[in-house]
């Protein structure tokens, strides 16, 4: 059963039908410590090879700003929602925007 956040990504789990080897767990630990991206494939029936994508998996869904912009609501929402997203928002854009300004050769 799938559940779903407010920032309307879902989270989708699964159980392996067999224990996994050491290097299965390490692939699976290492894939979701440097949030890479993968395909699962998940049918009732059975499945051939043949219908494994051949191309690799791509995030096009969000742009770069999309993608802050949510990281930052899950911060703020992780650090107890104090005072209103949006002031949440512009003040960490501009602690970013200032960071680098701060690098550059002006």
């Amino acid at each position: 059963m799938p559940t779903f956040r407010k920032d309307r990504c879902g989270t989708i789990k699964f159980t392996t039908a067999r224990e996994l080897t050491k290097d299965e767990r390490e692939l699976l630990l290492e894939a979701g410590v440097n949030d890479e991206l993968g395909w699962v494939l998940w049918s009732p029936n059975q499945h051939q090879l043949t219908d494994l994508p051949n191309e690799p998996a791509t995030d096009t869904g969000k742009t770069p700003a999309k993608r802050l912009r949510d990281v930052l609501f899950i911060l703020w929402t992780q650090e107890g929602k104090r005072g209103d997203f949006e002031t949440f928002y512009r003040d960490r854009m501009d602690r970013l925007v200032d960071m680098i300004k701060a690098k550059l050769d002006v």
